[in-house]
């Protein structure tokens, strides 16, 4: 993991490799057997699919706060509108 960050610059870089190669059917561990190999492969399978279908780690995490966030505004709804939280109903 070390040598792929030094190699990609980060780890988010790194699990977007990852994500990519799943993917695009390619097998991870030819990026460390032969490189140039994996690149070549890499160009090809993106000529063939829209760019902008890749989920990279930014979407899972934007989508997983999304859900967070209505599954919290949920939870406040429910608190809000109980019997149990209702002051002026004594």
């Amino acid at each position: 993991m070390v040598k792929l960050e030094e190699s990609l610059g980060s780890i988010e870089k790194v699990l977007d490799e990852y994500l990519l190669s799943l993917q695009v059917d390619i097998d991870f561990d030819k990026y460390f057997t032969d490189k140039k190999s994996y690149n070549k492969l890499r160009k090809e399978k993106l000529l063939k699919i829209d760019e902008s279908s890749i989920i990279t780690v930014e979407e899972i995490e934007r989508k997983y706060f999304e859900t967070l966030q209505k599954f919290n505004d949920y939870l406040n709804n429910s608190n809000n509108n109980s019997p149990d939280t209702d002051v002026g109903n004594n």
